[in-house]
């Protein structure tokens, strides 16, 4: 159908829009909103609205208070048009003059493009969202229709004036879905790694091969502007019920707003118990400021508070306080005496705006509210303190305000491809402007360009003249580019849409190309500081350039020659540049190119021309620099020993390139002076070498019996050589067990599988096929390795022959637990159940390498020896306890679920205190699945201390910014901690995609620096000692088995079914 086909007017609202100095974003005259007057074409549209059904007895300041936010005009459409998506952000109300529209909810449990019509609206309905950002369902024309659009912001203002009066004539959609108990979608969609991926709720092994929810197939289609859209088929009956487009749903409604409301209580009863002598009246130079604070008091005490209730033992800073404070300030918690719009840690008043509620009971503990709501400021500060420096002229910007804004520049997807110079750059000019209204310009068609925009938020309508509006853009999209590089003219108009509009500006960094035949060989920047440090002031000299891109060998000469030298007494840490290096070679340089370049280095002679008075030029080689040129190999070779471990070694090629490179070193010290330190180290990676072939030829372990960890498995780093006893199944009923190898390949596998097969030959091609227990059939590719711990939760491996794949099944009962049997939440308590789950999964965490996620992400058989193994379990793992959070409450007692919800609850909260993010992330999206969430009943029994605890958890799940808030926790947890593997996942897999590996023939190195940013993020949040000692294990060998293999149902039309028998849909009216 077609699609916003409205004319051009502009709408009355409210945005806020980031500029950068020097750069005019828009003039007064452009600024204007769209308002229109009394005037005859007014009155021709109240006397329609008058005949309009119920508009009868609507007082005439109520309707011009309607056509004043509006476009001024009534727009015609066609039938077919789509007004909104489910999803897209609200802008308008709509008043419908004449025709219908059908308001429906996009559904996927009956095939391509099926719909669940929920009403028809006929001429005199008002409809929209209002307190919702987004919409939650969509709306398209079923016959010609007139429309009069009201702004958003300004009917939701006339609503909250006057809902006496339209409260009968509204339609809300929000309402509507509710009334019809279809599950809606989360209101950020972005958000959910099943939507983001195209999965029911798991993570899985390949991630170009990602399964879809409910036995669904998909489709590749290509929209309007050229994307790939997916879309999928059933291929089975529908279900009795109707199964949501996301099976997890997040249930936190309460407003920011209101929410601050609530921490500004909390402080300041805790600041009048703890600290009463802060409020006070004060008289400055005459002035009387009654019940005010001091800025510096105010954050020394916020400060002590939040070292009081820590629970990570990372303590903030000031700046970072000050940053909570700016943020209560902002929502009018807090207000300056003289109404100035900034917090400042100085001798400056401030006072609360709302009085202080008198106590008539002696005060309860009140230490986990203080805890909540600390927290609540610490997520949401730096974005206060980031909106407070934009304000400020760079000029006015500290070194600290400066990193902050390169931090937040960081998490900013439309900047991903810029250098780390670039964005520091861009750190020290964008600023931040505030518009009333929506409507206002940023630029007009024919302007001249000055300017390249990034949206950081809201939205814009991009309008050619002739055309209307093409297009909207939104967060993270970008505009004005071209006109900037090619000096041209503004090829349309640019108008904002929604609030809080925040804009960037390119900058040209300072680059230097080396040739050789005319051809770029090496691309490099200058930079001032070590890659993503902190300003210092100072520098070191011989890290004046970093590589941007250029041919693996130029790079590798040039590592070698320029970051080796320095480290030459110290090979304890490695050079930023270097590390990243040696962490993503093997995606542009194999390590058999690798070890054959750095031997040529290795024996190359450098010549020196000498002239001597009395005889013919000599020319002699360099003693020094061939000594110098081994001395850089080594040290090369000695540092990759070091950042790769015990993974260099299952490298077969570098494996024997250390013996190799020892037979030369030991060689030239004989005969070459100053040898002595080279071979010395030369003698350690060997040693290095040998310490870890002891390791590897240890005697192979079994480490998942027929699906499930064997009682003697203990999570170590999976080897090669070790073993799964896999369960096979054959068409006609047969089943045997094989004992198969981590190296081994599908094709592999399936030739051991041919003599258990009666009716095999070796002529009979064969297949290795997955049904999971959805009944989804995936055929594995023969090439896929590890194939054991890439097995979905309870799904069969079959050998078949092609034909016979479709006629596979899986008997009744083998999909998961029956709700009879006894439950682990009733053998422990929630902490100790907490410190087993953490004490596993560190255990996973630290046998997974960091070089397996590059293995996950760009083939798991392109890279020899790196097998994703440890990385499968870990991300099995986190299937497992996701969908074990949802199957312990739907199979709880009824007199038990209540209190199961509550535990888990519980086991997320302790899991978040002791580091264990895989069980925090894992339990509330497991909470947040539909078969749960929407348990009404169930929920409204929780205490509201637990429901407030399970807010704040899922709110750590927030998208925004890219997921901002989960970045700022991890940096405030003390190692060793386990994160959020599926989103470290997603990081590489965007920067994979988004990013091309090579330009013009050359390695995009700017790409391996952002890889192994991530790569170096996992890596850190391991600790050095191991896992020893990193919780205080309860040597429970019963318990650690339990918490090891977990019940699990993970078919969803199964748990919904589970679901609706607890709590039956209601029928609809």
């Amino acid at each position: 159908p077609a699609r916003n086909g409205f004319p051009t007017h502009q709408p009355y609202q409210k945005p806020a829009v980031t500029y950068l100095p020097h750069c005019a974003l828009h003039n007064p005259q452009r600024g204007t909103a769209f308002r229109q007057t009394i005037n005859p074409a007014t009155d021709v549209l109240m006397r329609r609205m008058r005949r309009l059904p119920g508009f009868k007895d609507i007082p005439d300041s109520l309707l011009y208070g309607l056509l004043a936010g509006s476009t001024g005009a009534a727009d015609k459409v066609q039938e077919g048009v789509t007004l909104f998506d489910q999803g897209e952000r609200t802008g308008f109300w709509y008043l419908l003059l004449s025709g219908q529209v059908e308001v429906y909810l996009p559904s996927r449990a009956h095939g391509l493009d099926a719909t669940i019509t929920l009403s028809v609206l006929s001429a005199g309905s008002l409809f929209g969202e209002l307190e919702v950002p987004v919409h939650t369902c969509s709306a398209r024309t079923r016959k010609a229709s007139e429309f009069i659009r009201i702004a958003q912001a300004s009917f939701v203002n006339l609503y909250n004036k006057n809902a006496d009066v339209l409260h009968a004539i509204v339609v809300v959609m929000q309402d509507m879905v509710s009334e019809e108990k279809v599950p809606t979608p989360p209101l950020d969609t972005e958000y959910s790694i099943m939507n983001r991926q195209g999965f029911s709720g798991s993570i899985h092994p390949h991630p170009h091969e990602l399964p879809f929810a409910n036995g669904y197939e998909r489709t590749t289609a290509v929209d309007q502007f050229g994307n790939d859209v997916e879309f999928t088929a059933c291929d089975r009956p529908p279900h009795p019920h109707h199964e949501p487009q996301s099976i997890v749903e997040f249930t936190n409604s309460m407003g920011l707003f209101a929410r601050l409301q609530e921490v500004g209580r909390i402080l300041q009863r805790e600041m009048a118990v703890t600290s009463p002598t802060m409020i006070a009246d004060r008289v400055v130079q005459g002035r009387h400021y009654m019940d005010s604070m001091i800025g510096t008091e105010m954050v020394d005490w916020l400060l002590n508070a939040t070292l009081k209730t820590s629970t990570t033992g990372a303590a903030l800073s000031r700046f970072q306080v000050s940053g909570m404070w700016q943020a209560l300030l902002e929502f009018d918690v807090i207000a300056h005496v003289s109404n100035e719009q900034y917090f400042a840690d100085k001798q400056i008043f401030y006072k609360w705006t709302h009085p202080a509620r008198p106590q008539r009971e002696p005060l309860e503990d009140t230490t986990d509210e203080l805890t909540s709501a600390i927290f609540l400021l610490s997520t949401i500060g730096p974005d206060s303190l980031f909106r407070m420096i934009l304000a400020k002229s760079p000029s006015e910007r500290t070194p600290e305000e400066l990193e902050l804004v390169y931090e937040e520049l960081l998490h900013v997807k439309a900047l991903a491809h810029l250098s780390t110079m670039v964005k520091r750059e861009l750190a020290a000019v964008i600023g931040i402007e505030t518009h009333t209204h929506a409507g206002t310009v940023i630029f007009h068609q024919g302007d001249p360009g000055a300017c390249w925009y990034i949206i950081l938020r809201g939205a814009v309508d991009v309008s050619i003249r002739g055309k209307g509006v093409v297009c909207t853009l939104r967060e993270g999209d970008d505009f004005g580019k071209l006109a900037l590089v090619n000096e041209s003219k503004r090829a349309a108009t640019i108008i904002l849409r929604d609030d809080e509009a925040q804009i960037l500006r390119d900058v040209e960094a300072n680059t230097v190309r080396l040739k050789e035949h005319g051809q770029d060989v090496l691309v490099l920047e200058k930079v001032f500081t070590p890659r993503g440090a902190v300003v210092q002031g100072r520098q070191e000299s011989h890290c004046t350039y970093s590589v941007m891109a250029g041919l693996a060998e130029k790079m590798l000469e040039y590592l070698l020659e320029t970051r080796i030298d320095a480290q030459e007494e110290d090979v304890t840490s490695v050079n930023p540049t270097l590390q990243d290096f040696l962490l993503t070679h093997p995606i542009y340089m194999p390590t058999n190119i690798l070890c054959n370049s750095l031997k040529k280095y290795y024996t190359r002679h450098p010549m020196v021309t000498t002239i001597f008075p009395s005889t013919d030029v000599v020319i002699q080689e360099d003693t020094e620099q061939i000594l110098t040129a081994k001395r850089r190999v080594v040290t090369f070779v000695a540092l990759w020993v070091k950042t790769l471990g015990l993974h260099y070694f299952l490298d077969p090629s570098a494996n024997s390139f250390i013996e190799e490179l020892y037979c030369c070193v030991l060689e030239d010290a004989q005969s070459l002076p100053g040898m002595s330190p080279v071979l010395s180290r030369m003698k350690s990676c060997r040693e290095a070498r040998d310490r870890v072939m002891l390791t590897l030829s240890r005697h192979s372990q079994i480490v998942l019996d027929c699906g499930v960890y064997a009682p003697t498995s203990t999570a170590p780093h999976i080897l090669p050589i070790d073993t799964c006893r896999q369960l096979i199944r054959h068409p006609d009923g047969t089943s045997f067990v094989l004992s198969v190898k981590m190296d081994k390949r599908v094709a592999d596998v399936i030739e051991m599988c041919r003599p258990h097969i009666r009716s095999s030959t070796n002529q009979e091609v064969l297949v290795m096929t997955e049904m999971k227990s959805n009944g989804e059939r995936l055929v594995l590719a023969p090439n896929d390795i590890s194939l054991p711990t890439m097995l979905s939760l309870n799904g069969k491996l079959f050998v078949s022959t092609r034909d016979e794949v479709d006629h596979l099944m899986i008997h009744d009962g083998e999909n998961g637990p029956n709700p009879s049997g006894t439950s682990l939440l009733d053998l422990f308590g929630s902490a100790e159940l907490a410190t087993q789950l953490g004490f596993f999964h560190m255990e996973l965490f630290h046998a997974t390498n960091e070089l397996e996620t590059i293995a996950q992400v760009f083939g798991r058989d392109a890279f020899p020896g790196h097998i994703p193994s440890n990385l499968d379990l870990l991300l099995r793992r986190f299937n497992e306890v996701q969908y074990w959070a949802t199957t312990e409450v739907l199979v709880a007692p009824a007199q038990k679920r209540v209190q199961s919800l509550r535990k888990l609850i519980k086991i997320a909260h302790y899991s978040k205190q002791q580091g264990d993010l895989l069980s925090l992330f894992a339990i509330v999206l497991g909470l947040s699945n539909v078969a749960v969430s929407r348990l009404t009943l169930t929920w409204e029994k929780l205490p509201s201390r637990i429901k407030r605890m399970f807010s704040e958890l899922e709110s750590l799940l927030d998208p925004t910014r890219n997921h901002r808030a989960y970045r700022s926790l991890i940096a405030k947890m003390q190692i060793p901690f386990v994160p959020f593997i599926p989103l470290l996942l997603k990081d590489l897999t965007f920067i994979h995609e988004g990013n091309k590996t090579f330009f013009n023939g050359l390695v995009n190195f700017e790409k391996m620096h952002m890889i192994a940013n991530v790569i170096r993020t996992f890596k850190e949040c391991k600790a050095t000692s191991g896992v020893t000692g990193i919780l205080h294990r309860d040597e429970k060998p019963e318990s650690q088995l339990l918490v090891r293999n977990l019940r699990v149902i993970d078919d969803q039309r199964r748990l919904l079914d589970l679901s609706y028998q607890i709590e039956p849909k209601s029928s609809r009216r």
